[in-house]
Order: structure tokens, then sequence, then C-alpha cells
């Protein structure tokens, strides 16, 4: 049997594929092998992400819930009618925060889930943030965090009966124990909660055979606990992105510690290089893919409009200026009418950034549509604002005054500006993407899986794994080079349709059943 222990958090509810294991998971449910997932972290919307990642059939045991006595509990959503606030207090609605006013005052702001359930809420006092409590995904309290003066003191943890059971400080990360509700822990008084995390986890893996497995995911905040444990010659370690630092104080202990286990993951090339840098070139360690291809391909070909998706995340300002213009020079040549073609080409752009980065890319476009095309700025403001009007005549005045007005504002009108939350939403936009371009230093993992799953080309500026140059992309070596990489995949069909056609060849590749398999192999399972 293999047990897969993940690092997940609550903070990765929102991130797309936040770690390797899921993938790695999800490509044992559904066969005859066993398994189990051991969910170490605190996570009292434990339910909701397993939902959301398609891994809540899964056979998994929650730490956190053994801790606080939680068993079997009738699930229910918490909702705005659970809060008894008085006949005075305005809710103001926002897409996932409400603000309980009362007169000039927030008393309350509560935080939602896409469906609207309730996770947190923050109460103030004058101004300043007394409690804050936070929603198990069934129903209760689960932890509720007290400040002082702004500043946070301790988090209390829940059972069911509304008892404490945990007290963790926030300055000394000391973690006081209930002796009236504790079933499981053998102390009073923890240094911090990995102790009480490790303490637990050594409990229930001492339950398993000797030749079972162990895949555990390594962070930078339970690495240090590593050398304690008690289950290292069945343990296969986990190093995923940038979850874990290879600095020079861990050099020694991380040597030792990948000496003495079973077998190393990693997921990258660098990664790969930094460990056998640290520890040398042994042949336990191996990489493989976090993810599978488990997507069908993509519709674009089906539609009028071409769509580039960039990916303009991690990427320094002067970059991300630099690629987004040669785009946009790209759009501007090949979509003008040129000579006797009977129609316009369409050539739509997804621009996909952080959290709160529309405005700076939005500026960006704008400064560049300024620097190509002076004063034309302000006209296409009007033009857009007639068209919505319907105001013919005055249309056609302005196109007289200045013939790009309403080829800029096509090029404007489809620019898509998106901030991507969960796997589903990247696969949406993808659907209609007919190249993805990335040129981050480390490209990101689950949208070049998921290039492959759906047939697109990619272009890139760092050679990885899961493109084959001049097959299923391309890596350029500037971005000057972007231009002529466009044309090779948009002009030119045949280009296209061979890396549509290679992408399918190697979806078997890093398919599901391929990852378990490699897995099984790795661990000694198979």
């Amino acid at each position: 049997m293999i047990t897969f222990i993940p690092s997940w958090h609550e903070k990765t509810i929102n991130n797309v594929s936040s770690d390797d294991l899921i993938g790695q998971v999800k490509s044992f449910m559904h066969s005859d092998d066993a398994y189990q997932v051991l969910v170490s972290n605190y996570m009292p919307f434990c339910r909701y992400f397993l939902h959301r990642y398609e891994i809540l059939e899964s056979n998994y045991w929650n730490l956190f819930d053994e801790l606080q006595g939680i068993t079997e509990v009738q699930q229910r959503a918490v909702t705005l009618d659970d809060f008894d606030f008085d006949d005075d207090i305005r809710l103001i609605y926002t897409p996932f925060v409400i603000l309980a006013r009362s007169d000039d005052q927030t008393i309350a702001e509560i935080r939602t889930e896409q469906s609207g359930q309730v996770q947190s809420a923050l109460y103030f006092k004058d101004g300043l943030p007394i409690y804050h409590d936070h929603y198990d995904d069934r129903g209760f309290i689960s932890s509720r965090e007290i400040f002082q003066d702004e500043k946070l003191l301790y988090t209390s943890y829940f059972n069911l009966d509304g008892d404490w059971v945990l007290h963790e400080f926030a300055d000394s990360h000391v973690v006081k124990v209930n002796s009236a509700t504790n079933q499981y822990l053998s102390q009073l008084e923890y240094s911090n909660m990995h102790e009480i995390e490790f303490e637990m986890l050594n409990k229930k893996l001492s339950e398993l055979d000797d030749n079972d497995s162990i895949v555990m995911s390594i962070t930078d905040d339970n690495f240090m606990y590593m050398k304690n444990v008690k289950f290292k010659k069945q343990l296969t370690a986990s190093f995923f992105a940038d979850r874990f630092t290879f600095s020079k104080d861990k050099k020694k202990m991380l040597k030792e510690f990948v000496t003495d286990i079973k077998s190393s993951l990693v997921d990258s090339d660098s990664n790969y290089e930094q460990l056998n840098k640290i520890v040398g070139d042994l042949n336990t360690i191996h990489k493989i893919s976090p993810y599978d291809t488990r997507f069908e391909f993509g519709k674009s070909q089906e539609m009028k409009e071409e769509v580039i998706f960039f990916d303009a995340r991690n990427l320094s300002d002067s970059d991300l200026h630099d690629a987004i213009l040669e785009i946009l020079k790209y759009i501007f040549k090949n979509m003008k009418k040129t000579g006797d073609e009977k129609e316009d080409r369409k050539i739509g752009l997804t621009l996909r950034g952080n959290l709160d980065d529309e405005d700076k890319l939005k500026g960006i476009v704008n400064e560049i549509i300024n620097q190509l095309y002076p004063d034309t700025l302000d006209l296409i403001k009007q033009f857009m604002e007639l068209k919505a009007s319907e105001n013919p005549v005055d249309q056609l005045y302005l196109l007289k005054f200045n013939s790009n007005v309403k080829f800029l504002a096509e090029v404007i009108e489809g620019i898509a500006y998106e901030i991507i939350n969960t796997d589903d939403e990247l696969m949406k936009s993808l659907n209609r993407a007919r190249i993805i371009v990335d040129l981050s230093h480390q490209p990101d993992q689950f949208t070049q899986i998921a290039a492959i799953s759906t047939g697109i080309p990619q272009i890139n500026m760092v050679k990885t794994e899961f493109v084959e140059e001049n097959k299923n992309g391309i890596v350029i070596k500037d971005i000057a080079s972007l231009k002529k990489a466009l044309n090779r995949y948009l002009n030119q069909l045949k280009y296209w349709q061979d890396a549509r056609a290679y992408s399918a060849q190697k979806i078997s590749q890093y398919s599901g059943d391929a990852l378990k398999n490699y897995l099984l192999e790795i661990t000694g399972e198979q």
C-alpha cells in the first residue's frame, strides 16, 4: 500500500493545482492499487478543497479531525442566516466578501467561497479586529483567532461542543493542550504545531506494515522535523516546484536525509540539478510529472478567432512590456485587411495575470497603442462609446477623421484579462486558445501538461521536458524572436497541425496510468 502525505493548506484553495500529490492521488483513485491519503495540515475547508480537485472520494484521513474529536457530522453550509445581526446592520456585498456595517463603521467582514458558503467572519470594534472565526465546511466554528491592538495573540481550535482543544500562541508558536478534551497527545505543551503533527503522523504510520510505502511532500516548514521520523526506510520524499528551498544551511541535513530514505521525487530539471548538486548523483532521485493528461483536445480550430494565451505572471515589468509589444505588433500586422482579402482576420489575446494585475496590464496595452498610434486613445474610447450607443453618424465621422480607430478598437475588444484560480477555469480558457506563450524562467508546469492534453503548441524561453523543439512548440532565445514564433504557428497551418498531432502522441506519456505505474515502480510497490 502507498500512503500519500501531501502539503495542502487552506491558502491553496484558490491556487491551481497547488501540490504535486493531487495528480498522483487521482491516478490511484480508479485503480485496484491500495492507497491512503493523510491530510496533516489544518484545513477546515478540506472537503471543499478535495471536491474542487475531484478527490473527495479518495481514501483520506484528516489529522485535525482526530485532534478536534470530529467524527461523523452531517454537512451543512453556513450562510448569512446563521448570523444574528441587529436590525440596523447594513450588508454590503462584493464578489467574495460581505461587509456588515453599523452607521459608518464595519463590524464584521464575512468571507465566502464561490458557492456562497461562509468560510470566515472577522469582527471589529472601533475599527480594530477583535476576533476571526473560521468555519468548517460541515457547518460549525472550527477555530478562532483572538486579536489585541491589531495584533494576533493566539488561535483556539474547537471540538464539536465548542470547547477548546488547542491554544496556539502567535508570538512563541507554543501550543497548549486542553487536558479535559485531549484524547491523543502525549504532552500538554508543544513548541509548535509541527511537533503535534509529527507525533500524530508517527502514531498513524506505525500502523503500516514494513513493506508499505510512504510518499510525502517536503516543505521548508516540515523538513527540519524529518530527521526524527521513524519511517525513513519506507519514505519517498517529493520536492515540488519552489515549495522547498535548496539553501546552504540545509545542505548537510539534506544529504543525510536523501541518502537515508528510499527515494526522492522532483518535478523539474531545475530541482533535479539542485538536488544532485547537493547530495551527489544518486540513482534514487527520480524526475516525475506531478500532473496527468486528463483533458480533451481544445476546440480552437473550430473558431474563427485565433486566441493567443499569454501567461503574464512572473515576468519583470520591462520583459512584460516588451513581450506584449511584440504580441500586439504581430496582431496589428496580421489583423489589418490587406488587398484582396474578403474578410478581416480576427486575433484575440488572453492575458493571464495575478490578482490586481489588470490595471497594470491595461496600462501597458494603452502605453503601447499610444506609442505605435499616437493620439488615438481618446478617439478609440469615443468610438467604443458611440458604438455602444449605436450612433452610426458620429462613428462614421470619427472613422473619416482617423481610419485606425475602428481597427484598434477591435484589437482592444479582443483582449481578455483573466485571473485563473482553478483547473476548470484554466481549461475553459485554453479551450479557446490557438497558442500558449509563457516566457518566464520556469514555465507553469500544469499549463504545459494541459497544453499537451488540449493539443496546443507552446512558446517558451526555457527548455523543459514538456516541449519538444519544433514538434509541440518552440523555445525562443529572446523576446525579439516572439513574432517569428507566432508567425510559424499562426500563419502556417501545417506547423500548428503537426504540433497538435505530436501532442496526441505524447498524451499517453503523461496519462494517469503512466504516472501511477511509474510511481509504483519507484516506490517498489510493483
